[in-house]
């Protein structure tokens, strides 16, 4: 189970990297309290293969949600649900 969210997680940023274009050199993910063990871990092995860093923010699915309403500038949005991503989009 661990290898195959490890896969998932790291296929997510690459994914947004690619399909933004992105050029800066730190990704910011808010992440669902829930998956702090793997982002933790799945992080700095994202910095060693794509060369940029993540910036993790844990928080509940609806905090953060509220946050990036407000104007939070995440790049991605890890949530325990599929309702407020959907919302936040």
């Amino acid at each position: 189970m661990k290898l195959r969210i490890t896969r998932w997680f790291m296929a997510l940023l690459v994914a947004v990297l690619i399909g933004h274009h992105a050029v800066a050199d730190e990704v910011r993910v808010a992440v669902a309290a829930n998956f702090t063990g793997a982002a933790n871990e799945i992080a700095p092995l994202f910095k060693k293969l794509s060369g940029h860093s993540v910036k993790l923010s844990f928080g509940s699915t609806g905090k953060l949600f509220t946050q990036i309403e407000n104007g939070a500038p995440f790049d991605v949005f890890l949530a325990a649900d599929s309702r407020r991503p959907k919302k936040a989009e």
